[in-house]
């Protein structure tokens, strides 16, 4: 499904990333792990025996993390349908991740949550296989917790990457907001995207329910014909929150429902980098 849509979509959203005719050399860096091979300047390696990429003014490329949200809440799948919110989202990375690389950008992927042993690519691969792998691996488990970005292995250096966090933010605290927060002190670009079920946006439950917390495991038994007005005040108050805060520390917000058609809104992320600058 990544393959169709990036095919069908690709057409020049930021400059080419590989270097042209005349292209000014900035700089070499040392080679990193899912660097383009064909960007390796060999006749470096020659005289040092180390690797060493060319990047020019015109050909540097983008770095982008994927902050995959793998807790116990994305586990939860729309009633009546197979696919749970954990399946949605590695749509989401996938298609972006093909996008990314095909016109140059470094992808990576960091997993919050997750049961223990899953999201671990298979034979350390890095670049765009290492990701899917990590993508067909993971199984949501868990809670985000205190410091769930760094513990995902998110590098606290200070380069400055675009990251797109793909969550539906349901936490137990603050913690999301709180890793935000310290993205956007170190000065990346965040993208947020929050997916929900089509049932949680718009309360599609029977007369009387059971609802559970997927994290905590606690339930309450509720009849629901009385609860919708307060639902959807608090959701709708919720949701206004994400967009606050991200609008206050320059993240680009999408709300995306599980059952719409990534063709539909990946314009609108391609439009939020855009806006960015990257």
């Amino acid at each position: 499904m990544a393959q169709r849509l990036v095919d069908g979509y690709l057409a020049g959203h930021h400059r080419s990333p590989r270097p042209g005719e005349g292209a000014e050399l900035l700089q070499f860096r040392a080679y990193e792990p899912g660097d383009d091979l064909r960007r390796v300047d060999w006749r470096a390696y020659a005289r040092s025996d180390r690797f060493f990429v060319r990047e020019s003014e015109v050909e540097r490329d983008i770095v982008i993390r994927f902050v995959l949200d793998a807790t116990s809440s994305m586990a939860v799948a729309e009633a009546g349908t197979e696919g749970s919110k954990l399946d949605a989202a590695r749509s989401v990375v996938a298609t972006l991740a093909m996008l990314a690389d095909r016109q140059g950008d470094r992808v990576l992927l960091h997993v919050v949550g997750a049961r223990a042993g899953s999201g671990t690519p298979r034979g350390g691969g890095r670049g765009l296989s290492g990701l899917f792998s990590q993508l067909e691996s993971v199984e949501a488990g868990g809670e985000w917790g205190d410091r769930g970005l760094a513990k995902s292995g998110f590098p606290p250096r200070r380069r400055r990457d675009l990251v797109v966090l793909v969550s539906d933010l349901f936490q137990q605290g603050q913690e999301i907001e709180e890793d935000l927060g310290r993205l956007a002190a170190v000065g990346h670009d965040v993208i947020v995207v929050q997916l929900l079920h089509r049932s949680e946006h718009d309360f599609v439950v029977p007369a009387e329910a059971v609802f559970r917390d997927a994290e905590s495991g606690r339930r309450v038994a509720v009849a629901t014909a009385g609860l919708r007005s307060e639902y959807f005040a608090r959701r709708d108050a919720e949701l206004e929150h994400w967009r606050q805060l991200c609008a206050r520390r320059g993240h680009a917000y999408r709300l995306v429902m599980t059952d719409q058609d990534l063709s539909e809104w990946l314009p609108l992320l391609l439009r939020s980098r855009r806006a960015n600058g990257r």
